[in-house]
């Protein structure tokens, strides 16, 4: 079960250079408050994931990547490093979400569609609790245009928030690629 207002809205936008993806926080002021910058290869095989200028924790971890993400043509899995800690979320059927294990956090945890129709995908855990929704519209079908997740659960910057996004990032280019897999086989038939 989900309740209705988030803790947490995270903004999914392009940088004004257009050569990034900024996840950003609305402050207080209204204003947004960048989080983490996103870089893809050309090929959007391998993502890596810093935090963005400013963040609390950007001092410790310098320019380095916190995360990095692999995926595969032929495979269901996607393989993720963050903070040094290898893992890898896995599908286990066609239809099915992404689950992983991560150090710290307690037991499995799984992406998985948030509705039949829809575009998002959110985060269930072990008991069938939803922590986060990733949508492709944050407003809604007629509402805004940028994409992002609604945070249910009380998460601080940290590395819950770490693993949130760069397993919410994972699982929604994975659906992204998916996807478009599909409009190309159907247009073959």
């Amino acid at each position: 079960m989900m309740q209705d207002t988030p803790f947490q809205t995270l903004a999914i936008s392009k940088s004004s250079d257009d050569s990034a993806t900024v996840i950003s926080r609305r402050a207080t002021d209204g204003l947004p408050v960048s989080l983490y910058v996103v870089h893809q290869n050309s090929l959007k095989t391998k993502m890596e994931i810093r935090y963005a200028d400013g963040h609390v924790q950007q001092q410790q971890a310098g320019k380095e990547p916190i995360a990095l993400i692999a995926f595969h043509f032929f495979s269901w899995n996607i393989d993720l490093t963050l903070h040094g800690v290898n893992f890898r979320m896995k599908r286990k059927n066609p239809l099915g979400g992404h689950s992983f294990t991560y150090p710290g956090l307690n037991g499995q945890m799984e992406w998985k569609r948030s509705s039949l129709l829809g575009s998002g995908v959110k985060l269930v855990d072990g008991r069938g609790r939803t922590i986060a929704v990733y949508k492709k519209k944050l407003g809604g079908f007629l509402g805004g245009r940028e994409s992002g997740f609604h945070i249910y659960d009380s998460v601080e910057d940290g590395s819950f928030m770490d693993v949130i996004v760069v397993t919410g990032l994972a699982a929604a280019e994975y659906r992204r690629q998916s996807d478009k897999e599909w409009e190309w086989l159907e247009n073959l038939l």
